[in-house]
């Protein structure tokens, strides 16, 4: 039953009260005109009558807001929760609401757990959520990318990333969303704090002549068949420390991409699926890197076994050390190990492979990935173009200078 005048009347709480419904109806005046509300009317503890309301732009969401509120034993918790409840009732790490609803990667979930930790509940746990503004949430965000002290602690948290900041304003908006969702609270006041934009990674790019001067570099070393797979087919560390001799096929020279060796939260390795459904791939790799792979050694199950334990892949920031190590020994180009995926794309491009083509290759989930991701990929191209206008300008000068003369 619905009251459409923006009165609230006695009888729609007393007569739905009793059927265990609650009430809606439309505000027709004040800031909130034109949002529906509901009202779900109960007894405490104390037999005191207590009233608890839902907002939505329809009455569907607003009686779906009450209901989950209720569903979930909205009747027995506290209007006057803290922020400390709320968080720890979402991200609590056994029956917590988020791994209950399986939403949330575990690694995910382990970074909000820790952010809450560090940074979160030590400045405002103890705020009702009630009080809690979006100046407190800035406040939050800027504290922990300063390495603001904190009441209590004698030494000062180490200031946090930029990204970092972003994934913590993440976790604060998930959390007030899901609060206010649950009817928790009234307002969801994250969705005015701050914005964040992150940095935009610019990657080290080199061209063809120089990853062949890198590999040249490396003969008779085992990286140097790992910087062939980034460099020329832009396979990332953790799948070319995945790799078994099983996914090399040495009769079409394709290599399949199934598994990532990847360290986990808290420590530890473990076997991942790719990062996208769109990384699990078969690919045609050049004969130069077939040649190397067919000679490779098979005395593990991996192609790049750990010199410790044979029965395990390398650990894959050892290719990174490897690389950096050969990179300062020989006076080459600096370049991180994931950039010669980044260069691999560029390659390709310069040669004419099309987008689609690339974005198979290095397992993108869409071409605009392929195009936006990786920076610098046009950079060559512009100094090319830059340097035919120039000559053209150099051509044109002279031709006025001998017309003059």
């Amino acid at each position: 039953m619905a009251n459409i005048g923006g009165r609230k009347r006695a009888e729609p709480y007393q007569k739905l009260y009793r059927k265990g419904q609650g009430s809606s109806f439309l505000i027709g005046t004040g800031p909130n005109a034109g949002t529906w509300k509901a009202v779900w009317t109960y007894r405490d503890e104390n037999d005191n009558q207590k009233r608890k309301a839902f907002y939505g732009r329809t009455e569907k969401i607003a009686r779906d807001k009450m209901l989950d509120w209720k569903a979930d034993g909205g009747e027995e918790q506290r209007d006057d929760w803290t922020v400390t409840q709320l968080f720890e009732f979402l991200l609590k790490e056994e029956e917590g609401y988020f791994q209950r609803q399986g939403r949330q990667q575990p690694d995910t979930l382990f970074d909000y757990r820790s952010q809450w930790r560090r940074h979160i509940k030590p400045r405002i746990g103890n705020m009702k959520l009630a009080k809690v503004r979006a100046s407190h949430l800035d406040g939050v965000l800027l504290a922990a990318m300063n390495g603001d002290p904190i009441q209590g602690q004698q030494l000062p948290p180490k200031p946090i990333s930029k990204k970092t900041t972003l994934n913590m304003r993440r976790l604060i908006g998930l959390c007030f969303a899901e609060g206010n969702r649950l009817g928790y609270l009234t307002k969801n006041r994250a969705e005015d704090i701050m914005k964040i934009e992150p940095d935009k990674y610019r990657a080290q790019i080199i061209n063809l002549d120089q990853m062949g001067q890198l590999i040249n570099a490396a003969e008779g070393k085992r990286i140097q068949l790992a910087i062939m797979l980034a460099g020329y087919c832009g396979l990332r560390e953790s799948e070319i420390a995945g790799l078994m001799h099983a996914d090399f096929d040495a009769e079409s020279s394709t290599i399949r991409i199934a598994q990532q060796w990847k360290q986990i939260k808290g420590g530890g390795m473990q076997f991942k699926r790719p990062k996208t459904e769109a990384g699990f791939r078969k690919i045609a790799i050049p004969n130069t890197v077939a040649e190397a792979l067919r000679a490779q050694p098979k005395e593990s199950l991996f192609l790049f076994p750990s010199q410790t334990d044979p029965g395990r892949p390398v650990h894959p920031t050892l290719l990174y050390a490897e690389t950096m190590a050969l990179i300062e020994s020989n006076g080459l180009t600096k370049i991180r190990f994931h950039d010669l995926r980044h260069s691999a794309n560029n390659i390709l491009k310069q040669l004419g492979v099309d987008a689609v083509t690339r974005r198979d290759i290095l397992g993108h989930s869409t071409t605009a990935v392929t195009e936006n991701v990786y920076t610098q990929t046009v950079h060559a191209e512009m100094i090319e173009a830059m340097d035919k206008i120039g000559v053209a300008i150099e051509t044109e000068d002279a031709r006025k200078l001998a017309k003059r003369s």
